[in-house]
């Protein structure tokens, strides 16, 4: 679509203007420019995407705060997406393979291509349909059109590839939803309102 292939294109000046100080008018347009993918893609890709950002990456009191995944953590990315998951936001400057897949992004440089390593506080709570059962076939396509090996610099099984999200945890009640009518219920409950607060359950 002509649409995306121009806010992909848009992507690119980020990482190029961004520096090591917190910018609030440049982080505004990428947010922008996520929100615009995310809307479009569920009207005219008829997709179902829906989530909560506890966002503490745009914040210059926080900027710039974060630690390094353990190394025996990196295999546990999912591009699984699954509604109720809650999991750790990408906080890097760049893109990552899930993202370049859903945008079927031909566009970004090869150096602009950053599996995540870090995170912060920053994380998503998934409201989205189930993922395809055919994704991973989907996605290991388009590796091989964008370059495969030669262009992420790893196999596609490769656990550094990271292709996906950390999850942290779930919603206590995600088996109550187990319809999309129920799913949807929920997602226009959560639409008229706002969220003040949530409750971290330990397991």
């Amino acid at each position: 679509d002509n649409w995306q292939d121009e806010l992909s294109k848009l992507h690119i000046n980020f990482p190029i203007k961004v520096g090591e100080s917190f910018d609030k008018r440049l982080h505004t347009m990428n947010l922008l420019i996520h929100w615009l993918e995310y809307e479009l893609m569920n009207v005219y890709q008829n997709k179902h995407q829906y989530i909560i950002n506890c966002d503490f990456n745009h914040s210059p009191d926080t900027y710039n705060i974060w630690k390094r995944f353990p190394d025996n953590e990196l295999g546990n990315f999912s591009p699984n997406l699954q509604f109720g998951n809650l999991h750790c936001h990408y906080i890097m400057i760049g893109r990552h393979f899930l993202e370049m897949f859903d945008a079927r992004d031909f566009v970004c440089p090869e150096q602009q291509f950053v599996p995540q390593t870090i995170y912060n506080a920053t994380c998503g709570l998934v409201f989205s349909e189930p993922s395809s059962s055919e994704l991973v076939d989907q996605m290991r396509q388009y590796y091989d059109e964008r370059g495969g090996i030669s262009f992420f610099g790893y196999e596609f099984d490769d656990p550094l590839m990271r292709k996906g999200f950390f999850k942290l945890g779930q919603l206590e009640n995600v088996s109550e939803f187990d319809t999309k009518e129920k799913r949807d219920q929920l997602r226009n409950q959560i639409k008229d309102n706002v969220i003040v607060s949530w409750t971290i359950m330990p397991h």
